[in-house]
Parts: structure tokens; C-alpha cells; sequence
């Protein structure tokens, strides 16, 4: 599912075009570090090494808390 309850603000298990938009209209804006109305390559790279990073460490910060 992905995303879908992300999108699904209302959590009706439907996801309006409104909805579609408004999560994909967010999401190029965490893309666009430079906010000039586009998205390059290296922005993707980093959003994703970024998010690759956040991950690891909230799995980290969860294994840390189980002991």
C-alpha cells in the first residue's frame, strides 16, 4: 500500500484527486531543497539518502529501547 494512508487524510480507505495532490504537491516541496520550482537528480539522491538515514536511525532508536 505504500503510501496510501499518507494520502488518505480523511481515512475513509479513498484517496480524492485532492488528496492525491496535496501529498504529491508536499512531497516535490521536500524534494526542492532549493525551492526553484524544480527537482534535479542530486535533490532525489540526497532526499533519499536523507530518508535511507532517518530509517536506519529510528530502527536504532527502536532496538536501543527494547533492552
Amino acid at each position: 500500500m505504500g503510501h496510501f494512508k499518507e494520502m488518505d487524510a480523511n481515512s475513509d480507505k479513498k484517496i480524492t484527486k485532492e488528496e492525491w495532490q496535496t501529498f504529491h504537491d508536499a512531497r516535490f516541496t521536500e524534494f526542492d531543497k532549493d525551492a526553484d520550482g524544480s527537482i534535479t537528480a542530486d535533490e532525489i539522491k540526497n532526499f533519499k539518502k536523507v530518508k535511507k538515514e532517518e530509517k536506519r536511525e529510528s530502527k536504532k532508536e527502536e532496538k536501543n529501547g527494547k533492552k
